[in-house]
């Protein structure tokens, strides 16, 4: 008997900015994005090299600098608006990239803080005119001081995407167990 199995293809993807707060957050679908391409997600490693293993096996130590580059139509709707102004000031945000919609139960995602470190333009004669955009991983911190850190992971994300590292999972899902996100998908 043959399996069946499901794919995911791009244009089922969606990025959305959080234009809230870390622990209030309100999700904006990133609209009139093209292709998404990522660079940047892999981990770091050593080699553990010791007298008693009979190999050398690999550690992980850090990730790289995920890095989100797309292209994005020039229009004056809420998202490149957004995007152009944190271009501009050069201040982070929060996205989540998710494998779907973000209401939907299950669906993969990636929730990183970001800075917009490239937002050029191409104005050409028989196209639409273009932003050429990339998004970053950088340093940001939520309202207590905590650094935020990347999460992957399933939905629901806004029970795991906090997790700080004096909190043990448990008691973290049972303080913010009641956070539910303002999602917002007009004009955005």
């Amino acid at each position: 008997m043959a399996g069946t199995f499901k794919v995911t293809t791009g244009n089922q993807c969606r990025m959305y900015y959080n234009s809230g707060t870390t622990t209030a957050p309100v999700w904006n679908l990133v609209k009139h994005m093209g292709d998404v391409e990522t660079s940047g997600m892999e981990a770091n490693t050593v080699d553990l090299k010791m007298r008693e293993l009979q190999h050398t096996p690999k550690v992980g130590t850090t990730f790289g600098t995920p890095e989100f580059s797309f292209d994005l139509v020039k229009t004056e709707v809420d998202s490149t608006v957004f995007l152009e102004s944190h271009f501009s000031s050069q201040t982070p945000f929060e996205i989540v990239e998710c494998m779907g919609e973000i209401t939907t139960e299950g669906v993969s995602y990636i929730r990183m803080p970001v800075l917009v470190t490239k937002f050029q333009y191409g104005a050409p004669n028989e196209d639409v005119v273009k932003n050429s955009v990339t998004l970053s991983f950088t340093l940001m911190f939520d309202e207590e001081g905590n650094v935020i850190k990347p999460v992957w992971g399933k939905r629901p994300f806004y029970e795991t995407s906090q997790i700080k590292s004096t909190y043990k999972k448990m008691e973290f899902v049972a303080h913010f167990a009641d956070v539910k996100p303002h999602i917002k998908q007009n004009g955005g």
